[in-house]
């Protein structure tokens, strides 16, 4: 060591106030020093130091590299090289002894981290599934979704399905892809040696793979020739799952034949175990030609809209020049299939990524993620307050660091590295949480169910929520920010130091003590203003999920047992169709303990078919103005099974059947809605395609019931017309039974009861009422509760943060609490000054919160159901949870400054 600099700490050390004990610990503090300064400045000839700890091996190992090659390089840079991993090195060493022998704060610092930073990448691995992740197919960035646009007077442009005309007219008039496909999701019956089971698959184009760019894991996927002539090539391919499951994974199923509603088709290929198609949801493929046969009669005849249309970009072609050769495409074929209605109508392209993604999905995702953000900053405030009150311990050490030559930034460093080593712990740990808690969340999410307004919104694999090498990616940039974030300023401030002041104090100087209380109040502030702003949002979802439990959505779902049929749609004529239904609802309601059954196309809370309504007496100015009504295909029995009370006039009969008259109940809003000064009971409907004016296609109202919830539950009511099943239905439909007996009781009856009927008619989608109610839930439930948890959360860190400020406020002051306590001073007086203090930054955090919070919270208002997002009570409600939070955490520092012995301190002083 250079005489100078011993002169120097010498000339530090001379005043004669400085004790024994701390010479003593000092001069052990200097041999530290001393040595690990000695270590930096030398240089390394071998590699006899690699073995010295494990945590020089890897920059040992490097500096061998370059030794070999040092040839590259002058002398004067491999010196500097290796002098910066050596000081690495020392630095890895001396942080992790450092932490070691600081066990409690570095059990604290590293839990904290693990919470934000777990949270954080738990909320990533969701907002990657569903808006980030690339697609599993080559080249996706040449993937698109063709649609047909519609434009009206006042009405945003829609985007639409094509009907299978349409797209033959699209194939042979768009030039600018290189292939391109329809799709549709189609309901399938397998049958077998086994009992018969649904299946969701897809009707493809033969091209759909190749689209994709997918292969079969087993045989092939679909020739062009079998995509030709309707039924004369009855093949199909297998999902993965369904392969195993079914036929235990035995490859000679490919070649066999299989039934398929009804109709034999040859397994020509085994489909990756990855790969459920664009729809996410399908096991079983099969060509558009043989759609009329084994799924929709009007499969490529039909002009109803119900095919999507994927396409791949040809090499040359540009996104936006597609787009304006689309909207030239689709003007001629609106014109050729004559659009009826004043609408304009075109074609555009949408990227499948972003095509892919519901809107309505993608701002709670993204509020959500903001919300865990929250939490990683409240955990970040919280390390700065620690490690400040760290360096107050530490001031000493470092004016003698300083004292010995070391520079400011070789000090910064090597509290940096400390930083590192704290937040990859707290990021290690944090993965782990995060695995847990997206495991969790996995089985949770609302989003899991398929979109009802983006039909391929989900994709299969890339939809999956989980743990990736992009999540662990974003775990270990976000762990070595939050090192940055929260290890920057302590670490410049700790060292601007005044050097002979701090070895001479015990403790750090009055100014520095005042600096980082400051610093450290501002600190809680924050803390408690986002703290206020999650338990204010917080507040908002749960109070909406409590209205939603509450509200009355018309019918006592307790007791019911809900299951869904579908008889291959080419089996039965619509004429057929009642007679079959009914049928089974014969033979179920037979089944003992069914006190009641209804069938219906839907059930309430999941969405119903709609058509347009004309009344007799009245026409519509236009296209626009025409009212569009839920319309209800329903049993005798419907009511009162449903325990849906009827208003006015009577419930439907069996003698409602084809062959009477047609008749019709409303609902009370269709009532107030379509006669509002009138009694509707008599009046005459038609519905849809029904030719308005003529009597004997009329439906007559004949009763008005209560309102149904069928839409969403949150949205309003909306009116409802009920018709008899017996006159006219489609030809699937829920089956809604009452029953006081377990489903597990009940199911197996019910399933031998359909078999009476057709023996390969399989029962799905298996649920309780009570259970459908918990589903049209789920969304709201889920997001209330992960706020919520995301709200305590950061209370719980925020009240971390004011008890260790609080408890450092009391140390820093322990002198000046035994004066006061000395000069007459009561305990209530002391408790009342640090209460003080600490209400005082809570109050300010609190009220910068609620005022933040005010202008925020507005991004929640797509999202909670009648409840004002100003609403004062929220705010009074969380401003309650935070004061008594924050008062607990500041009790026990309070009641430690009263227990302060003025004789000791005086004694010290």
């Amino acid at each position: 060591m250079p005489l100078l600099r011993l002169y120097r700490v010498l000339l530090l050390l001379y005043p004669r106030d400085v004790s024994e004990r701390d010479g003593r610990e000092m001069i052990r503090l200097f041999a530290d020093l001393v040595e690990q300064e000695r270590k930096a400045k030398g240089r390394f000839a071998s590699l006899r130091v690699a073995a010295h700890s494990c945590l020089e091996a890897p920059w040992s190992a490097l500096r061998e590299h370059r030794r070999l090659h040092k040839g590259r390089r002058s002398k004067r840079s491999e010196a500097k090289l290796a002098t910066v991993l050596d000081t690495m090195g020392l630095d890895l060493r001396f942080a992790v002894r450092t932490f070691r022998k600081r066990p409690g704060f570095t059990a604290v610092a590293v839990l904290t981290l693990a919470l934000g930073i777990g949270v954080t990448t738990s909320m990533f691995s969701i907002v990657h599934a569903s808006l980030i992740r690339a697609l599993p197919f080559p080249d996706p960035d040449r993937l698109v979704m063709v649609s047909l646009t519609r434009s009206r007077a006042n009405e945003p442009p829609r985007r639409l399905r094509w009907s299978y005309p349409e797209f033959e007219l699209l194939r042979r008039s768009a030039s600018r892809f290189e292939s391109i496909a329809a799709f549709n999701v189609g309901e399938f019956n397998l049958a077998g040696d086994a009992e018969p089971e649904h299946l969701e698959g897809e009707v493809v184009s033969a091209l759909y793979f190749d689209v994709l760019g997918i292969r079969a894991a087993v045989g092939r996927t679909f020739a062009a020739e079998e995509d030709v002539t309707p039924g004369s090539h009855p093949v199909a391919l297998l999902g993965h799952a369904l392969w195993r499951r079914r036929f235990g994974g035995d490859s000679s199923v490919v070649g066999r034949a299989v039934r398929i509603n009804r109709v034999p088709m040859t397994v020509v290929g085994i489909m990756p175990p990855w790969f459920r198609g664009l729809s996410g949801r399908a096991d079983l493929w099969i060509p558009q030609a043989m759609g009329p046969l084994a799924s929709y009669p009007g499969q490529l005849t039909d002009h109803q809209h119900f095919h999507s249309v994927v396409a791949r970009l040809a090499p040359d072609a540009a996104l936006r020049d597609v787009v304006a050769h689309l909207q030239v495409v689709g003007n001629g074929i609106a014109a050729v299939t004559d659009h009826e209605g004043d609408a304009v109508w075109s074609a555009t392209a949408l990227p499948l990524h972003q095509a892919r993604i519901d809107p309505a999905r993608r701002r709670p995702q993204l509020l959500l993620f903001g919300a865990a953000g929250f939490v990683l900053l409240i955990a970040c405030a919280n390390l700065v307050n620690l490690l400040l009150a760290r360096s107050a311990s530490r001031e000493r050490e470092t004016a003698i660091r300083l004292s010995l030559g070391s520079t400011r930034g070789r000090l910064v460093r090597q509290l940096l590295t400390e930083s590192v080593v704290l937040s990859l712990a707290g990021g290690i740990l944090g993965v782990a949480f995060a695995v847990s808690v997206t495991d969790v969340l996995a089985v949770s999410l609302p989003e899991r169910l398929p979109s009802a307004s983006n039909n391929y919104a989900q994709l299969s694999e890339f939809a999956a929520v989980g743990i990736d090498m992009t999540v662990l990616l974003f775990a270990v940039l976000i762990s070595l920010a939050t090192a940055i974030l929260f290890g920057l300023a302590p670490a410049l401030r700790a060292t601007r130091t005044d050097l002979a002041g701090s070895l001479k104090q015990r403790g750090e100087s009055a100014a520095a003590g005042r600096h980082k209380s400051a610093t450290s109040g501002m600190l809680v502030v924050s803390e408690f203003a986002l703290a206020a702003i999650l338990s204010v949002g917080a507040a908002l979802l749960l109070t909406t999920y409590a209205r939603l439990q509450t509200r009355d959505t018309g019918f006592d779902p307790d007791n019911v047992l809900t299951f869904w049929i579908q008889p291959p749609l080419s089996e039965y004529t619509r004429d057929e169709a009642s007679l079959f239904l009914e049928r089974v609802l014969e033979q179920v309601s037979q089944v003992p303990g069914v006190e009641s059954g209804t069938v219906s196309l839907c059930t309430p809370l999941m969405g119903c078919a709609r058509h347009s309504l004309q009344i007799a007496g009245r026409e519509w100015t236009d296209d626009t103005a025409v009212p569009v009504v839920g319309r209800h295909y329903v049993g005798p029995q419907h009511f009162e099974t449903l325990r849906i009370p009827i208003i006015r006039g009577r419930a439907f009969t069996p003698q409602d059947r084809q062959g009477r008259p047609r008749v019709a109940i409303i609902s009370a809003t269709a009532a107030q809605r379509f006669w509002p000064n009138q009694d509707p009971i008599g009046q005459r409907v038609w519905f849809g395609v029904d030719p308005p004016g003529d009597p004997d296609s009329s439906w007559q109202i004949v009763g008005i019931v209560g309102d149904v919830q069928y839409r969403a539950i949150e949205a309003s009511y909306e009116p409802d017309f009920y018709t008899p099943y017996l006159q006219f239905t489609r030809r699937y439909a829920y089956v809604m039974l009452r029953s006081p007996d377990s489903p597990d009781v009940l199911v197996p009856k019910l399933r031998r009861a359909v078999a009476a009927v057709d023996s390969e008619l399989p029962i799905y989608d298996v649920q309780t009422l009570q259970g459908r109610v918990a589903v049209a839930l789920a969304k709201s439930r889920f997001n209330a509760l992960l706020l919520g948890g995301f709200a305590a959360l950061a209370l719980a860190l925020a009240a971390i943060g004011i008890y260790g400020v609080m408890a450092h406020f009391v140390a820093q002051r322990t002198s000046e609490m035994g004066i006061r306590i000395a000069l007459g001073a009561g305990n209530p007086q002391v408790f009342r000054l640090v209460l003080r203090r600490g209400g005082t930054l809570v109050a300010t955090g609190i009220v910068v919160g609620a005022l933040s919070a005010v202008i925020l919270v507005r991004l929640l208002s797509s999202l909670v159901y009648e409840v004002n997002v100003t609403d004062p009570r929220n705010f009074l409600a969380v401003t309650a949870v935070l004061t008594i939070a924050a008062l607990l955490a500041c009790y026990l520092p309070a009641r430690r400054a009263t227990r302060v012995d003025p004789v000791q301190v005086l004694r010290a002083e």
